[in-house]
């Protein structure tokens, strides 16, 4: 009986379980120059990045301004388990133990649940932001893609509380760097370039976004 109880207590303990995450990073570049500079890579990823990269893309994602959904869960997959990312405390609660990642490559999977599409979409595109503001001038080295096929996947396997609007996958893979080479340029020079580097980084700009 008392081996029992113990095991209870054990279980209880370990389905509270709490990760925490390094701070964010703020690095030097521009909001302009890192939107300027993405790049998106649907294959060819290895599971190998630092752990200030989902900190960083889950810090930004949980910015984002609400546009009124009455519930908003953002679910990151590892190869350890699935968690909650809880926005105030900036740590991972452990929702479904083990390895459901879509694929064994990927680094992490960043799951948006919200009520609104449009949302989810502006949450996705943040986090995309906040991997390419880890490039450097010329090189990369964080790649990421919302995937349809890991949201469909997430959905049968995550066990969410609601249902997974989309899904971003994270990875290593060298890619071109950041970049101040404008990509959206006027077709008869009737604009002046746009500037794509501000005194604002990306992330104090984020940091700035009233939730």
């Amino acid at each position: 009986m008392r081996f029992l109880v113990a095991l209870l207590l054990l279980s209880a303990v370990a389905l509270g379980q709490v990760e925490g995450l390094p701070p964010p990073v703020v690095h030097g570049h521009s909001f302009e120059i890192v939107s300027n500079s993405r790049y998106s890579s649907h294959s060819g990823f290895t599971s190998s990045l630092p752990d200030t990269v989902p900190a960083n893309v889950l810090w930004v994602v949980s910015r984002v301004p609400s546009l009124g959904s009455s519930y908003r869960e953002i679910y990151v997959a590892t190869s350890s388990n699935v968690y909650l990312y809880d926005t105030a405390g900036h740590v991972l609660n452990v929702h479904l133990y083990g390895n459901h990642r879509y694929c064994p490559n990927f680094a992490f999977e960043v799951g948006i649940a919200v009520e609104r599409s449009q949302e989810a979409g502006l949450m996705v595109q943040a986090g995309l932001l906040a991997g390419t503001a880890f490039w450097t001038e010329g090189a990369g080295i964080v790649t990421s893609c919302p995937m349809a096929f890991a949201a469909n996947y997430a959905n049968s396997r995550w066990s969410s509380t609601h249902t997974i609007n989309m899904v971003n996958v994270f990875g290593r893979m060298s890619v071109t760097g950041l970049t101040d080479s404008c990509v959206a340029v006027s077709s008869d020079s009737s604009l002046p370039m746009p500037a794509t580097d501000r005194a604002d980084t990306f992330e104090l700009l984020v940091g700035g976004l009233v939730r």
